[in-house]
């Protein structure tokens, strides 16, 4: 059986999400680096073998990299307009 798993893949798990058949992943904390972005490693769980596996690794932006790219979207409106 896990050879199938190995040749296509988990069949990721659904938890409770807003939306039926959309589940939530599982997160894991790494590191904050120089540049102030946390890294994070998002984790589900297979429904057929319950394996925890690693989906994908994101950066989170820092509060300020966020309040940067909300102004320069409320500027791109204000040219449009």
């Amino acid at each position: 059986m896990k050879l199938l798993y190995f040749m296509f893949g988990h069949r990721p798990g659904f938890g409770y999400g807003h939306q039926e058949g959309q589940g939530y992943f599982e997160q894991k904390f790494d590191t904050t680096d120089g540049m102030d972005r946390t890294h994070v490693r998002l984790y589900s769980t297979c429904e057929c073998c319950e394996t925890r596996y690693q989906v994908g690794r994101i950066h989170l932006l820092s509060k300020q990299e966020l309040l940067n790219s909300k102004n320069n979207l409320i500027k791109q409106r204000q040219r449009r307009n």
